[in-house]
């Protein structure tokens, strides 16, 4: 008995290890760039994020640059905000960000823009550009005070996602920008979760495939030079792939046979 016993430990620990081994192999997400713009009220140009891990296409140097004729600054507390301004172009604070092929990407902030009755916007996305622009945004989404949002591929010529209805109240807003690179034609899908209401937003048509690799350069918040509003709880991050998902949910059957097989042995 005591033999037999012994046998089920060294089995299940072995087990333990296989399946350590996998779970190893399969990567965590990894956070590139996060910010929760806790810092004192101010600009937040030359701010650092509080994550920059310098991994993955990001910087551990990097700093929030910020451009355009309103100053997104932080409130001091706990969001980053712009004001109602002038000038008749967007506010941007950028961070510099250059993917590569062979990852899932996926870009997160909370929108809130001030409830007007007007097209005035705020907005998220990746840029081709280090100083980024409307014509070298790409792909990127807005989200207006009157209630309704649109991605774009690039610039403002097409879009392949939109939520909401105008004149709707424009709840603060979960946006998802997912970034594909693993294949040769690179993808963009758009996902929106409502934070008032807790519950995911249809958005028509929210994935664009583009026909190859993106020249980007950076990731951006941004506001339309009349547009005002908060934003919150920053990130990009590499996620797992599926088929590293799948790998370690056929190495756990794997294991489950073995120990079956081990089981149905010992009480031969």
């Amino acid at each position: 008995m005591k033999i037999q016993n012994c046998k089920k430990m060294v089995s299940t620990l072995i087990a333990g290890v296989v399946l350590a081994g996998l779970a190893g192999s399969v990567s965590a997400q990894t956070i590139i760039y996060s910010d929760g713009f806790t810092g004192s009220a101010g600009s937040l140009n030359g701010r650092a994020p509080e994550t920059r891990s310098g991994t993955d296409g990001g910087s551990g140097s990097a700093t929030w640059v910020t451009s355009g004729p309103g100053t997104i600054s932080l409130t001091g507390g706990g969001m980053a905000s712009i004001p109602v301004v002038g000038g008749g172009s967007p506010s941007y604070a950028t961070l510099p960000f250059v993917p590569t092929s062979g990852k899932v990407y996926e870009l997160t902030v909370d929108l809130n823009p001030i409830n007007a009755a007007n097209s005035n916007w705020l907005a998220m996305g990746f840029s081709s550009g280090t100083t980024p622009s409307i014509a070298n945004s790409v792909p990127w989404m807005l989200y207006r005070e009157e209630g309704d949002g649109n991605a774009f591929n690039q610039g403002t010529s097409s879009t392949f996602g939109s939520f909401g209805t105008v004149g709707s109240t424009s709840d603060p807003m979960k946006i998802t920008f997912t970034l594909d690179t693993t294949q040769a034609a690179w993808s963009a899908t758009l996902s929106v979760f409502n934070l008032t209401t807790q519950t995911a937003v249809v958005v028509g048509t929210p994935t664009f495939n583009y026909g190859g690799s993106l020249g980007i350069q950076s990731v951006f918040i941004s506001a339309w030079a009349g547009g005002a509003g908060d934003f919150d709880n920053f990130s990009l991050s590499v996620v797992p792939e599926p088929s590293t998902c799948a790998l370690l949910l056929g190495g756990i059957g794997i294991v489950s046979v073995w120990q079956g097989m081990r089981n149905r042995a010992g009480k031969a």
